[in-house]
């Protein structure tokens, strides 16, 4: 009979620090990949983030370990979600607003079909819509 073996605490926090080590890298590399779509302030910021982080690395005698010189800091990865946050709501907007003109569209064509005696997609067909617009 193998009695279970207890895990050692130490081995597991070190899986889990390397563990969140590479999502933090994952996470830095998916935020560089939006800067380019970011505005332009938010571009500078990042750049003058990562150029202050390496002087203070190289002047700085601290003994926190220094940080690797392509890392973003908090405050680019926090302009850079937000404005994704912010961009997602402008187009979940304009869809809404989209499919409010695309509706009244539809009941207009609706109402001169109607009116005429014929079918909604002739309509369609003469004003050049398709059933997927």
């Amino acid at each position: 009979m193998t009695l279970p073996t207890k895990r050692d605490p130490a081995a597991q926090q070190a899986r889990l620090l390397a563990q969140i080590a590479e999502i933090a890298v994952e996470r830095d590399a998916l935020i560089r990949a939006l800067l380019p779509l970011m505005p332009t302030e938010i571009q500078e910021s990042a750049r003058a983030s990562i150029d202050s982080e390496k002087n203070s690395a190289t002047t700085s005698e601290s003994t926190t370990p220094p940080k690797d010189e392509h890392q973003l800091s908090q405050v680019t990865i926090d302009a850079v979600l937000d404005q994704s946050s912010k961009t997602v709501k402008q187009h979940i907007e304009l869809l809404h607003a989209y499919n409010g003109i695309r509706d009244v569209g539809h009941g207009l064509m609706g109402m001169i079909a109607e009116q005429r005696g014929v079918r909604v997609k002739d309509i369609m067909d003469e004003f050049g819509v398709e059933a997927k617009d």
